[in-house]
């Protein structure tokens, strides 16, 4: 009889240490709200065009010689020069989908940029085509990884990408917006 006395005490004050524990912790249960990013798709037909903004695109990577067949990824920076924040409506959430790349062979110094005489390569665009609002504070930066898949094609058996130097130009691929970058020179030996 003691002993089940015991054990009867024993099982009452597990028990009730149990609930007091349930108690006390349920108190420290925190719920949360995971904000989701506000994503457009489908793609609108047409995004309004931003007046009143400076932008500067310029290619951060310092490398300029890339060897055929190589797969290359440069980098990018687009800049809020202005003195008000800049909203962009239509940014596409896969960053690379917002430039398109311009090269054609150097042969002589350029003067102007006439996109018909350069090659365009255009982003694959990865699907689904989410947009997200992107707002830039004055001063603030945009960093954008960029691949040169025509640099991984260079080569002896490709006559369209041969060795040798290159202008590259970016291009935003936004239409309410547009800026470019300045035409470097790159070389494929």
């Amino acid at each position: 009889m003691i002993n089940f006395k015991s054990n009867y005490i024993a099982l009452v004050l597990f028990i009730s240490s149990l609930c007091c524990i349930t108690m006390f912790t349920s108190g420290c249960v925190r719920e949360s709200t995971s904000k989701k990013i506000a994503t457009r798709s489908p793609q609108r037909k047409s995004y309004a065009k931003l007046h009143k903004y400076k932008l500067k695109l310029e290619l951060l990577t310092s490398r300029r010689r890339f060897y055929a067949g190589e797969d290359v990824k440069i980098t990018y920076r687009l800049k809020n020069l202005g003195s008000k924040s800049l909203r962009i409506n239509e940014w596409y959430m896969n960053e690379p989908d917002n430039i398109r790349l311009y090269y054609m062979p150097y042969k002589r110094k350029m003067t102007r940029f006439n996109p018909k005489e350069w090659i365009l390569v255009e982003p694959e665009y990865k699907q689904p085509a989410n947009r997200f609002e992107l707002i830039m504070s004055p001063k603030n930066m945009v960093l954008i990884d960029k691949s040169l898949p025509f640099v991984k094609a260079a080569g002896e058996d490709n006559p369209t990408v041969k060795r040798g130097k290159y202008y590259l130009v970016a291009e935003l691929t936004l239409n309410s917006i547009s800026t470019r970058s300045k035409p470097i020179i790159i070389s494929i030996p």
